[in-house]
């Protein structure tokens, strides 16, 4: 269930998602989510391989403020 909530979070952080123009046509959505889930799915591949990723990444950022908070260097 996290993986899903990291994918639906990367959706509306990393994408223009919420501001997407989809047509009104049966599945189209779905659609749009799938290939969005692909892309990130392809992102978290790459930290799981341990792959440089820009500092400009929004999951990096997050994922540093994070530890930040955890180890009480905020």
């Amino acid at each position: 269930m996290k993986m899903i909530a990291v994918i639906a979070w990367l959706r509306h952080q990393t994408t223009a998602y919420d501001s997407m123009q989809i047509p009104r046509i049966k599945g189209k959505r779905r659609e749009v989510r799938r290939m969005l889930a692909q892309r990130s799915q392809e992102l978290l591949n790459r930290y799981r391989r341990g792959d440089v990723v820009g500092d400009k990444c929004l999951l990096k950022k997050a994922l540093a403020e994070s530890y930040s908070e955890i180890a009480g260097t905020a």
